[in-house]
């Protein structure tokens, strides 16, 4: 109301993938006019109701593919939160003799993945606004297999398994 002071509310406001800025008088605003605990004054006029919406950003974060001992390079890739529907995928380059990708995980001493590759990303709490998440791969040692062919004769006829 017109001539009065009121302080907002303080506390955490939170939002999957999202950074708080602030609170607007319009809903589709970007920027925010006022502060979590701001103080505010003359928002209308005496009897009327204002709304303060509350405006957010997409967490903006940097994943980086550790080819964890593998025969390549690690890389870099940045994404905003909204990009969920990005996907972990292994560059096919990635290889490393004498065993098998089986996906990623936030460890690198993992054996067994957190991520697979395909895997739409979004889990966004794990990561912090401008931070770095690291992926390594976790490779799976081939076993190799062995043939043994036996054979056997049985009442005169010759059998091999």
């Amino acid at each position: 109301m017109v001539g009065s002071s009121y302080t907002l509310p303080t506390g955490t406001i939170t939002k999957s993938g999202y950074v708080f800025l602030g609170w607007s008088k319009t809903s589709t605003a970007t920027t925010a006019s006022y502060s979590n605990g701001g103080t505010v004054s003359n928002l209308g006029n005496s009897g009327t109701t204002v709304t303060l919406y509350a405006v957010w950003r997409p967490k903006k974060f940097t994943i980086k593919y550790n080819a964890n001992n593998g025969a390549t390079t690690s890389s870099s890739t940045q994404y905003t939160a909204t990009s969920s529907n990005s996907l972990l995928t292994l560059p096919s380059s990635w290889t490393k003799s004498g065993y098998t990708a089986s996906g990623w995980s936030t460890s690198n001493t993992a054996t067994s993945a957190s991520y697979a590759f395909g895997q739409a990303f979004n889990d966004f709490e794990g990561v912090a606004d401008g931070g770095t998440l690291n992926l390594y791969v976790v490779w799976t040692k081939n076993i190799p297999w062995k043939l043994t062919l036996i054979k056997a004769k049985f009442g005169g006829v010759e059998y091999t398994l």
